[in-house]
Order: C-alpha cells, then structure tokens, then sequence
C-alpha cells in the first residue's frame, strides 16, 4: 500500500519539490549577473518569471495532491476504481491499442 500511495502522489511531489529548486535557483543562483550592468534587466526578468513560476507549480502541486488525496478517500470508502486483480487504485491510460486502466498496487492492465 505505501508503494500505491507513491505512485499516487508521485506527480504533486515532484511538482512540488521542482517549484522550490527553482526558486532557490532564481534567488541565490545568479547574484553576479544582477550586478553586472549588461544583464541586469534579463536578471530581473528571470528572476520575476522564477518567482511567478514557483509559485505556480506550488499551486498546482498542492491542487493535485488534493485530488490524489480525494482518489485515495474515494478508494478508501469504497467508491473509487477499483483493480480487477487486488482491489488497488486504478489510474486511466490511453494507450496504444486503446484506453486502459492500470492498477498502481499490482501494476495490471485492463483493457475499458
């Protein structure tokens, strides 16, 4: 079940710590180039679009999780997707031959 609930929220974590590197890059990795004259305005700019960037992801991380978390309240309840082998959360795929739904415990396909 903990490897369930790592690949459910896989995507907000990721989301999540990509938005703080940024931010840490935008804040701490270019102190030279925002003193030199040349680039002071590109800096800015970069560092602004960062900020704004950050704080985007962050947004949408935690809005995700949110739904991650409503998926595993749903399966929990007995609502949810349900697999066919387990009883784990399914996630919808399309693929190839067509749309699936693929079980994140036991990793099964079945074919909708």
């Amino acid at each position: 079940m903990n490897w369930m609930l790592l690949k459910l929220f896989r995507i907000p974590i990721f989301l999540f710590l990509c938005s703080f590197v940024l931010l840490f890059i935008a804040m701490n990795g270019f102190h030279g180039l925002i003193h030199s004259t040349l680039f002071s305005g590109i800096s800015d700019l970069f560092v602004k679009g960062a900020a704004l960037l950050s704080i985007t992801l962050f947004s949408i991380s935690i809005l995700w999780a949110v739904y991650c978390g409503y998926q595993f309240w749903r399966w929990d309840k007995g609502s949810g997707e349900f697999c066919h082998n387990c009883g784990g959360i399914t996630e919808y795929k399309d693929g190839r031959y067509g749309p699936y739904q693929k079980c994140l415990m036991c990793g099964t396909n079945k074919s909708i």
